[in-house]
Parts: C-alpha cells; sequence; structure tokens
C-alpha cells in the first residue's frame, strides 16, 4: 500500500471521527452566532487586560461557519449532522440555565455603573444608607437657621421631602429596595449593595428559565430565559442600583411558588409579592392576579393532592400577601407614617 493512499485513509478516519465532528459542528455553531452578533450589533470589543478583542466583520465567523458546516456533512452526512445537533441542543437545554444565569451575572458585574449616576439611584442609595444607620429622617441645621418661611423645602434633595418635625426631611421612595440594601450594608458594608441588582438579575434569568422548564418545556426555558438576559432593556437596568430588575425577581419568584400550591408555598408566594409592593407599591393589584393564579392551581391539583384545598392555600397567600399592602397603606396615611417622619394626606404617597 502507498504512503498516499494510507495517508487518504487515515484523514478519512479521522474525518469519521465523532470528536472531530462535533468540534467542526462547534465551531459551526459559534461563527454562525457571533456573526449574527456582528450583524445585529454592528459589533463589538472585549478589552482583556493588556489584551484586546475586536470583532466587527462577519466575513470571518461567517466562513467558519459555513466551512465547518460542510466539513461536517462531508465526514458524516446530514444524518450523524442533524442527530448531533439535536444531542447539542438537549446539552444545552440542560445546562442552558446555569450557563446564562452565570453570563447574567458577569454582564452585571462587569458592565455596572457602581455608583449612584442618576435621580432615582442617588435616592434608593440614600434611603438605604439613612435605613443602614437606623434612622429614619435628617435632621436640616441650615433650614433651623434660616430665616425666611418654609425653607425645609429649599434643603430637601431629590428623593426627600420635609417631614413632619420642624427642619427635618424624609425619603419618598418606596422602602422595599431601600431596605434590601440596607441590610446588605450591615451584612456587608456599603460597596456591596452594588452587587445586589446584578445578583437578582442573575436569579430573575434563573426563575425564568425554571418556569419556562416547568410549564412548557426545557427548550422553551432556554428560549425564555435567553430572551430575557439579552434584552436592552433588561441589561439597562441591571448595571444600575435600581428597584426595576428587583421588583421583577420577587414577582417571578412568587410565581414559581405560585405553581406549586401547598401551604407553605402559597405563604411564600404571599410574602415574596408583599416584597414586590413593598418595592413598587404601584403593582399591587398583581397581588389579586397572583391569588386567583394560586387558586386555579390548587384546583387542577386538588384530586391528586387532598391537601390542597384551594380555600386553604387562598387563605394563607393572603395572610402574608396582604403584609405589604398593609405596611404601603399604613407608611402612606396611616400610624406609621408620624414614626416614620412622613407626611400624611393625600399630597404624601411613595414614589413609584
Amino acid at each position: 500500500m502507498s504512503h498516499a493512499s494510507r495517508t487518504d485513509r487515515s484523514l478519512s478516519a479521522l474525518l469519521a471521527s465523532s470528536v472531530l465532528r462535533r468540534l467542526l459542528e462547534l465551531a459551526s455553531v459559534g461563527g454562525g452566532l457571533l456573526a449574527l452578533l456582528i450583524f445585529l450589533t454592528g459589533g463589538t470589543t472585549l478589552q482583556l487586560g493588556a489584551l484586546r478583542l475586536r470583532a466587527h466583520d462577519a466575513t470571518l465567523p461567517l466562513a467558519l461557519a459555513l466551512g465547518g458546516g460542510a466539513v461536517s456533512v462531508l465526514a458524516g452526512g446530514w444524518r450523524a449532522m442533524a442527530s448531533d445537533g439535536r444531542a447539542l441542543w438537549r446539552e444545552l437545554a440542560r445546562r442552558g440555565g446555569a450557563v446564562l444565569c452565570l453570563a447574567t451575572l458577569a454582564a452585571g458585574l462587569g458592565l455596572g455603573t457602581f455608583t449612584a449616576c442618576g435621580a432615582d439611584s442617588s435616592g434608593y442609595l440614600n434611603e438605604a444608607d439613612l435605613f443602614a444607620s437606623g434612622r429614619t429622617r435628617v435632621d436640616l441645621p441650615l433650614a433651623r437657621a434660616a430665616l425666611w418661611p418654609h425653607p425645609d423645602w429649599l434643603f430637601t434633595p431629590f428623593g426627600f421631602r420635609p417631614g413632619v418635625a420642624p427642619a427635618t426631611m424624609v425619603p419618598t421612595y418606596a422602602p422595599g429596595f431601600p431596605l434590601t440594601l440596607a441590610m446588605v450594608q450591615v451584612l456587608a458594608g456599603r460597596g456591596a449593595s452594588f452587587v445586589v441588582v446584578p445578583i437578582l438579575g442573575a436569579c430573575g434569568v434563573w426563575l425564568t428559565f425554571w418556569l419556562g422548564r416547568r410549564l412548557a418545556g426545557v427548550g422553551e426555558g432556554v428560549i425564555a430565559a435567553t430572551l430575557l438576559a439579552s434584552s436592552p432593556l433588561f441589561l439597562f437596568q441591571l448595571s444600575q442600583p435600581m428597584s426595576d430588575v428587583p421588583t421583577m425577581v420577587w414577582w417571578l419568584a412568587a410565581i414559581a411558588l405560585a405553581t406549586c400550591p401547598t401551604a407553605r408555598t402559597a405563604a411564600g408566594a404571599g410574602a415574596l409579592a408583599s416584597v414586590a409592593v413593598l418595592t413598587r407599591p404601584n403593582l399591587a393589584p398583581l397581588t389579586g392576579v397572583m391569588g386567583l393564579y394560586l387558586w386555579r392551581n390548587a384546583h387542577l391539583i386538588q384530586g391528586a393532592s387532598p391537601t390542597a384545598s384551594p380555600s386553604r392555600l387562598l387563605a394563607w397567600f393572603a395572610a402574608t400577601g396582604a403584609l405589604g399592602l398593609v405596611a404601603i397603606a399604613g407608611g402612606t396615611c396611616g400610624p406609621m407614617a408620624r414614626p416614620f417622619g412622613l407626611a400624611t394626606g393625600p399630597s404624601m404617597s411613595y414614589s413609584v
């Protein structure tokens, strides 16, 4: 046998190898995704220390995708490629939730502002600092020394308003998110406040994957989580200390518990709904929608689980779900207003 024949046979065996074929298929998929990313966004530049990676031309990734796919088909045929594609999809779907969760966390930490760069984020962090110090109002000595009428308003920044006591100011933002930041500050320091939203954003992507997998299937869960993780609005809010992402996560967690109706999960869903209402009071009507969803799920599984009485579960949910509504109502215009220094009456409401 000639040397050329042996070389041709070795090359054919190598191309037919499942390991090499899958590497070619992965290269084809990766090249296609990179080409699509460049086409949609115009390209990207990644800085890794002194190393700068630029991708602004889709020609090479597209050539890699087409070339890798063509060689893979020639090596194993269409059936082998289709079978590998299905196996790759199953593997990606199985691990997709964790991968997207970690990617979201990395994006939030890597692109985070780590500063109060806006009026709202400044208001949330100032209120969190106030709660972390054990106070609910700030003294205004300059206002006390002023000679003109109603000086409090002049010395009160955005996110605060004059308190009931003279020469004081109190926060106006809903307390849910600032309280979360305050607890993190007490445990890990003020700098840890800036990692709360990225961590919660990663949890939100995982919960989206989990809900999609539970309600429809693994593939649907991956698609749903991918759509959330790649949403420009979500990524924008992920990079700064704002209440949008935390509110989404609290509601997603409440929905996740409501899909498994038991007494404990019903109480937990109500508690999470209360936290969501404390974070964004204007979404309080969703508590009623959540109760109806829980009641429906309890009816669906009542035959399989005798303990899942719809009325019993709804009572547990209502007992904990009402806490947020009571806290907001009391802090705005009830007896809780005066200890917090908040003004009462229709002129005072939490900023939503």
